[in-house]
């Protein structure tokens, strides 16, 4: 699955799980009774690249805002700069850390890939 997701200063759920077209990638899918929508199910890892031309960092977190910690000590989230990349592998048993949480400056942009 190939996205791109533009940020807008809120933290958003990248939704993985969600704009699989199914209809589009039928020929290609083998057993169509042993998938699901979520990209865990059906890729290994999550690359999550910041586009060059980004004003500023995008922050990813495996929490929602009000359950983060941010403090002088510690901070639940990462900042990927301007054409940084983070890769994610994906999580049997815990759904959630496969939906990371981003937030970024209006207009920045984020290309996800799930292999």
């Amino acid at each position: 699955m190939i996205a791109t997701f533009v940020m807008n200063w809120n933290w958003m759920e990248l939704p993985i799980d969600i704009w699989i077209e199914k209809e589009k990638i039928e020929d290609r899918i083998i057993n169509k009774e042993k998938y699901t929508d979520w990209y865990a199910a059906l890729y290994d890892s999550l690359c999550i690249t910041a586009d060059e031309d980004n004003a500023w960092p995008v922050l990813i977190s495996d929490y929602t805002e009000s359950n983060q910690t941010n403090d002088w000590t510690r901070a639940d989230f990462i900042e990927l700069n301007p054409k940084g990349e983070i890769q994610l592998p994906r999580s049997k048993s815990i759904q959630a850390l496969n939906r990371p949480m981003v937030q970024g400056a209006s207009w920045d942009v984020l290309k996800v890939i799930a292999r």
